[in-house]
């Protein structure tokens, strides 16, 4: 099998297919006809390219125009029936087929190379020193479009020859038919034209067009499929379910999940290089069950024909180019081109390789001494580089593997190979050597130095696994599996272990993006039940199948790892009692072992029973362990748990300031659904501040993007703290159905400290019967004690006393507040065993007493009974007769708002703006923005860094951002980068507030973060 295909869609065609196309504007595509200027003179016509012509006959001749012109001669002798190398013994290499002496000279004139007209006379000349080379006379490589990045992309510099009439042939098949096999030998133009009739129909029909080259030893068709719906983006909570034995996923079952998805979105696939024989077959049937009833097109290149074996495909044979048509692909006329088309057979992919080789007499006789003489002229880094890539053997090589090499491509190494038409570049940072190309490399290449064998560079990359990104994945998939595939029997032992590590870590990565579809696809191809089981169980946990997710846990080998997953798992439950007792039992089995999981999962039980004291300790040692570790994943969630224990004891400045660092970190590992859990923690301080018109719509954004990365569990909070918001800004009716449907939600996914408080919250959202009130508060009160959550059970306790007049579940839910140290919780107890019993005195003290935890604007709420966001918070006391300096008045205040409008990096500039917002009833809130500016504001970078302006820039308060200044920041080193900034009365010069903030300089990269605001 050839493969000659190429990545994904939207990346380009390989060289080897596309290096005779030309979309020139004096073309028609369709046509063929050109335009004056274009094609040989009039003084050498060339015969019509378009021409029928039969090509090469059974014994190499070529006829043209119905006459033949020659035959090609028999290839010399090969020792052991091997393709000349180009490297015989010796210091000194010679021509295949040739001699060291003199070359014979040719005759003057003008031939078409590479990078246009080459010279091709006797000033051609050779250079003969330790190794031969040709010296090209023509324009630098500059002029080349290859060299301008064109890669192996875009069309190239010539048309689209001899496929006009199968191009429009094939566009009319693609109306009526689902599949259509390419077929024919490799290098002949069938991922080329594929690409055409792909990009086409896409554009028609405004479809997707997704592109999946088939790997030589990955021809099975639950890889293809699992590939496609990772393309497609299936949810992947629809993909756990769709797979009833899971992890493993038959054909049958995956065909059903495309068939589904392709139904809704229909797009045009192309499988590229699709293996002969049974291999393919099964393939290409499992592709028609999935497009069956579907609108989507499906094309298929291949070797050989699969049209008699599966019924739904129409078959199309691609042919070589005619001599004509060859000619004209060289720029050259057809008599002085026909040795090189009796050499390239009519094969774009040779005659690319055909096309850059001086015309002084130098005369191949088959594709293989084609390659040879290309082969021969590279010099020894170039041709080091190419033994290289083909003893590895990779479909696709990206660039970040590339480096990995044991010597590292240069540029100009690449760049060689590049424009001679052995290496092409299918889309940006892929470099590919195409398999026809890579099998007579193989067979020509010498021993290989020491480190180079294929083993030997497998290991290699597999072990860059453990400092590298390990992006893109699916390299490093076909790596670990080559590795791990049975019939490499056990191996060596160092190969092994490297490829279980890349292939643990590659789990983990994916398990933490929630990417189902690779993970399963990891699991199809090497199939390691000990390293793959626990990140599949963190999978199915996040998409909310806890007991599935404790299932798999039993085949996990990592027994440490397990047991606090399945803690983690406990406390998605709700179960915190039972989740602290496998914590506990953890750190008996294994007392000195990895210490951050552990911390954050306790922190995270604390925060979720209501007892913050103890949970920033663990929190900021989880931070830091993080850190010693480097897992910037690890170092993200712990920031967003300290997010979510800020917002518990009530500091809305301090969460926003820990969840924002939260999603900018998780946006720029690309954990789409820590960004989500981040954006429901900064949709909650609205409230915390009283301003609930904000809330609301923060709340439903980030609803869509828990919907996006497919978390139910994400969803079921938000829904229920959009619930609570509704709630507070005067909407019972719409905050009642959305807490029942929050219930539902909750145990849908099985978290039941979810439903516990839905069902305390529903008791109090809105009118109803007092009966249906009690009883919904008794149900939840139960739940709560037999989870282990003392802050629900004594609000529970404390509101069915309320409602009830019995003191003594007041009394009840005093005695809980105090042993889980909420004094708050005790001061509201009192008020309201204070009002059942009409003390006016004790009343007025207990409201004294809430005045130093609580802001002013939830106090007024009590009149009617107890406020409901006060058993959202444990607030923390401040010292006696101290004022509450944070989220006490925001009506009254003004803030300092800033907003991060590029990422930061090393040596490059971003620009930040700042704002002074006041509140609503601030006395600046009436202000003219339109009259003079009321403050200045200086910034100082504490840092090694450059900030401008160096002097004051003005500012309005205002609560949009038309007054707001902006700054540019220039870092020099990567790391932390702290900056301070003044602001001042600008009449008096009185200083009114300095502020800081910290942001992380970073290396250069491609991928721009959004920006953030803080």
């Amino acid at each position: 099998m050839t493969g000659d295909g190429q990545g994904e869609a939207g990346g380009g065609v390989p060289e080897e297919e596309r290096g005779y196309e030309e979309t020139g504007p004096e073309q028609d595509e369709l046509t063929g006809d050109e335009g004056p200027g274009s094609g040989a003179s009039d003084a050498d016509p060339d015969p019509d390219p378009d021409a029928e012509d039969p090509g090469p006959g059974e014994d190499g001749s070529w006829s043209y125009g119905g006459s033949v012109v020659g035959s090609a001669p028999p290839a010399p002798p090969e020792e052991d029936g091997r393709p000349h190398s180009g490297k015989p013994a010796g210091r000194r290499r010679k021509p295949p087929g040739g001699t060291t002496g003199r070359r014979r000279k040719s005759g003057g004139g003008i031939v078409r190379g590479l990078h246009g007209p080459i010279v091709a006379s006797a000033s051609a000349r050779v250079s003969q020193r330790d190794s031969m080379s040709i010296s090209f006379v023509g324009p630098p490589p500059e002029a080349s479009p290859l060299a301008a990045g064109a890669g192996g992309g875009g069309d190239g510099p010539r048309g689209f020859i001899g496929r006009a009439g199968e191009l429009g042939h094939l566009l009319r098949v693609a109306g009526t038919t689902r599949m259509v096999e390419l077929y024919g030998p490799a290098g002949i133009g069938k991922s080329a034209l594929a690409e055409r009739v792909a990009d086409r129909v896409g554009d028609d029909r405004a479809r997707p067009v997704h592109w999946l080259t088939v790997p030589e030893d990955q021809p099975r068709p639950e890889v293809t499929l699992l590939r496609l719906l990772d393309r497609i983006g299936v949810p992947p909570g629809e993909l756990r379910a769709a797979l009833p034995d899971f992890p493993d996923a038959s054909p049958e079952a995956l065909a059903l999940v495309c068939r589904r998805e392709l139904t809704r979105r229909p797009a045009v696939l192309v499988a590229d290089g699709v293996p002969g024989g049974h291999p393919g077959t099964t393939l290409l049937t499992s592709l028609a069950d999935a497009v069956e009833g579907t609108d989507t097109l499906v094309l298929a290149t291949s070797e050989t024909s699969h049209t008699g074996s599966v019924p739904a495909l129409l078959g199309h044979e691609v042919p070589p180019l005619t001599g004509a048509q060859s000619a004209q692909f060289l720029g050259l006329p057809l008599w002085t081109a026909d040795p090189l088309l009796r050499a390239s057979l009519g094969r774009p992919l040779f005659l690319r390789l055909a096309e850059g080789l001086p015309r002084d007499g130098i005369v191949p006789r088959s594709p293989s001494e084609l390659f040879a003489f290309v082969r021969w002229a590279l010099s020894p880094e170039a041709d080091g580089l190419l033994t290289t890539l083909a003893e590895l053997g990779m479909e696709e090589l990206p660039e970040s593997l590339a480096r990995e090499l044991p010597e590292p491509p240069t540029d100009a190494c690449l760049q060689e190979l590049l424009q001679c038409g052995i290496l092409q570049r299918p889309r940006p940072g892929y470099w590919r050597l195409p398999p026809a190309l890579r099998a007579l490399a193989a067979a020509g290449s010498g021993p290989r130095p020491p480190g180079h064998s294929r083993s030997e560079l497998e290991e290699r990359l597999t072990g860059s696994a453990r400092t590298g990104s390990r992006s893109p994945v699916e390299p490093y998939i076909w790596l670990a599996s080559r590795v791990l595939a049975p019939s490499r029997g056990p191996g060596r032992g160092t190969a092994r272990r490297l490829a279980l590590d890349c292939a643990g870590l590659l789990a983990r990565d994916l398990a933490g993006r929630n990417s189902l579809a690779q993970l399963l696809l990891l699991w199809c191809t090497t199939r390691q039940p000990g390293e793959l089981s626990l990140p599949l169980a963190a999978v199915a946990r996040q998409t909310g199948d806890i007991a599935l997710s404790r299932k798999l846990l039993r085949s996990a080998d990592d027994l440490t790892g397990s047991w606090a997953e399945e803690a983690e798992s406990l406390r998605h439950a709700g179960r915190l009692t039972d989740a602290g007792r496998v914590l506990d039992g953890l750190d008996l089995l294994d007392a000195d072992g990895p210490a951050a999981r552990r911390l954050d999962l306790r922190a995270e039980i604390d925060i979720d029973r209501g007892a913050p004291r103890g949970a920033g300790v663990l929190l900021r040692r989880a931070v830091e362990a993080h850190q010693m570790a480097g897992s910037e994943r690890g170092e993200a969630w712990a920031a967003y748990h300290y997010g979510r224990l800020r917002l518990l004891v009530g500091d809305p400045d301090g969460a926003e300031e820990r969840l924002g660092f939260a999603q900018g970190l998780f946006a720029r590992i690309g954990e789409r659904r820590g960004v989500a859990w981040a954006r429901t923690g900064l949709a909650r301080v609205p409230l915390l501040r009283g301003d609930r018109s904000r809330a609301v719509p923060a709340l439903e954004r980030a609803l869509a993007g828990h919907e996006a990365t497919d978390d139910p569990r994400g969803r079921a909070w938000t829904g229920y703290h959009l619930a609570l918001a509704l709630a507070d800004e005067g909407s019972p009716d719409l905050a009642s159905a959305a807490l029942e449907r929050a219930v539902g939600a909750f145990r849908a996914v099985g978290d039941g400290l979810g439903a516990a408080w839905a069902l305390h919250q529903l008791a109090l959202a809105g009118p109803g019967p007092h009966r249906t009130k009690v009883g919904l508060l008794m149900r939840a009160g139960a739940a709560f004690e037999e989870l282990g959550c003392p802050k629900g059970f004594a609000w529970t306790r404390l509101e069915l006393g309320l409602r009830t007049a019995d003191p003594l579940w007041i009394g009840a839910a005093r005695s809980v507040f105090g042993k889980s140290g909420d004094e708050a919780g005790e001061h509201w107890a009192d008020l309201a065993g204070a009002r059942l019993a009409g003390d006016r005195d004790e009343e007025a003290r207990a409201l004294k007493e809430l005045a130093r935890f609580h802001p002013r604007w939830l106090l007024r709420d009590t009149a009617s009974g107890l406020p409901r966001a006060a058993r959202d918070t444990v607030p923390e006391p401040l010292p006696d007769g101290a004022p509450r300096q944070r989220g006490q008045h925001p009506e009254f205040s003004c803030r300092v708002r800033m907003r991060l409008l590029d990422e930061v990096f090393r040596g490059g500039s971003a620009r930040l703006a700042l704002g002074v917002e006041p509140g609503p009833l601030h006395s600046w809130a009436a202000e003219d923005p339109e009259g003079p500016p009321l403050l200045r504001v200086y910034a100082t970078a504490l840092g090694d860094a450059d900030v401008e302006p160096a002097h004051s820039v003005t500012v309005w308060p205002t609560s949009d951002t038309s007054g707001w200044a902006e700054f540019r920041i220039t870092p020099h080193r990567e790391g932390p980068l702290r900056l301070r900034f003044t602001v001042e009365d600008r009449t008096g010069g009185t200083v009114l507030q300095q502020v800081e903030t910290e942001f992380r300089v970073r290396a250069a990269t491609l991928v721009p973060a959004p920006a953030r605001e803080a």
